[in-house]
């Protein structure tokens, strides 16, 4: 006998004999099922990935529409509990590695075949779990749900998918022949939580001073540029500097994936900050671009300019901006300073300029204040390793870097751990000291950043 309410108005619905009851197999039930959440509940069924309380909406999502849509499943008991778990398995469930997405100490998956799954939490080396997944077949179907719910799909002849959720966790999924071992998935999750100072401090990626100095240079509306490799930090440091900017500024964000979640609420709802965040749409009929949207940022009458990542010509977009009195913040992949420089260039040709290197290095040099360097090291653990002005070009045309703050390394204990201290090792320029006073930063402030 039905033990609730729900049970025996899904019960009553299917033993009705004027309703015609079709039992259908699993296959269809469950394509139809993703269809109906994708069209109606497209926003939560992503999020349901990576957010349990999205998770445990769309179970109740799930069991409604079993009961409204009365529900046979070939081959399993027309018990709405039952079918409503089959599905929920089916559609929003993803084997071994569940317990992993939820998980939010957990920071990467790595699958590297169907019985090899490592995680890594809070950036320490990755571990190799006990799980695995029960068969080839299940963790490819796992991979094709995690896909289906942003609307992409993987086969033999497509064997390769990037994907990024909307929340901005980011997967690549590859299946044989590209995988070697049948399947390979990395997910690389993301949290809209920004870091704290404390953090950065207790975690040793940087020191107090060093705070205070970018702390300082951000409210001094200083055009700065974070660089780093992939998994560097270099997404959650832009968002942290962000933090010090004031909120009476007009900021717009410009982003392809949104990331940099700055908008900020008090108890009501209402917004703190002057934040406008938008985000490109390639695919459009009329593509809106990184670059289309610098061009559209400057007649909205922005205080600052933030650029999420720029990889192509709309870096010479962005130069371009900052020449006109708009501070502005961006990252990028470079390994040091002087890859960062080369890179600048070689995106700035990207955007079809005919200017020479001289005018583009003066153009860089005039716009962009700060370099900072983040990097993940050999031990696992994240360092900013510079902090550094540029002080214009010397008589070789080259750029001149005047760095501020460095991690000198001094070798490696022995647990693998990689030692070293952070210095300052410069102070800023006279020209900088005159422009952050300009924008209102203290002198005594100022003067506490020069070298004894």
């Amino acid at each position: 006998m039905p033990t609730d309410l729900d049970e025996i108005i899904y019960q009553n619905s299917i033993k009705d004999k004027e309703i015609k009851v079709e039992s259908k197999n699993l296959a269809r039930v469950v394509d139809e099922l993703n269809d109906f959440l994708l069209k109606e509940h497209s926003d939560l069924f992503t999020k349901a990935l990576l957010e349990e309380n999205a998770n445990e909406k769309i179970k109740e999502i799930i069991k409604n529409y079993v009961i409204e849509e009365k529900l046979v499943i070939d081959g399993y008991p027309a018990d709405h509990n039952i079918i409503t778990k089959v599905l929920v398995s089916e559609v929003i469930e993803f084997g071994p590695i569940t317990k992993y997405l939820f998980d939010k100490s957990v920071t990467e998956i790595y699958v590297n075949g169907p019985d090899e799954i490592r995680i890594e939490r809070n950036g320490e080396p990755p571990v190799l779990t006990d799980d695995k997944f029960t068969s080839l077949e299940q963790a490819i179907n796992i991979a094709k749900r995690i896909l289906r719910n942003v609307g992409k799909t993987i086969s033999p002849n497509d064997s390769s998918q990037d994907a990024v959720l909307p929340d901005g966790s980011r997967i690549n999924i590859k299946i044989a022949p590209a995988a070697i071992r049948g399947i390979s998935m990395d997910i690389r999750k993301h949290f809209y939580r920004p870091f704290t100072a404390e953090e950065y401090i207790n975690s040793n990626i940087m020191t107090e001073r060093m705070v205070e100095f970018l702390k300082m240079i951000v409210e001094g509306k200083q055009t700065i540029f974070v660089i780093g490799p992939t998994g560097s930090g270099k997404t959650s440091l832009m968002r942290f500097l962000c933090e010090f900017i004031p909120n009476t500024e007009r900021i717009i964000t410009i982003e392809d994936t949104p990331e940099l979640n700055l908008l900020k609420l008090d108890e009501n709802g209402r917004p703190i900050n002057h934040v406008v965040p938008w985000q490109t749409v390639p695919n459009a009929a009329v593509p809106v671009t990184l670059a289309s949207s610098i061009k559209d940022a400057l007649r909205n009458k922005p205080d600052r300019i933030i650029i999420g990542e720029v990889r192509g010509g709309e870096a010479f977009d962005m130069i371009s901006a900052t020449q006109t009195g708009h501070p502005g913040m961006s990252s990028y992949h470079a390994k040091n300073l002087d890859d960062a420089i080369e890179r600048l260039i070689v995106m700035c040709k990207a955007s079809g300029t005919d200017l020479s290197e001289k005018i583009l290095y003066k153009m860089i040099v005039n716009a962009v204040n700060f370099i900072v360097v983040i990097r993940k090291l050999p031990d696992f653990t994240r360092k900013v390793l510079e902090i550094t002005e540029i002080a214009g070009i010397d008589e070789n045309g080259n750029v001149k870097f005047n760095p501020i703050f460095k991690f000198i390394p001094t070798g490696k204990s022995e647990d693998g751990r990689i030692l070293g201290e952070f210095r300052q090792v410069g102070e800023i320029t006279e020209d900088t000291y005159y422009e952050l006073l300009l924008a209102g930063i203290d002198e005594k402030r100022l003067n506490s950043f020069k070298l004894k």
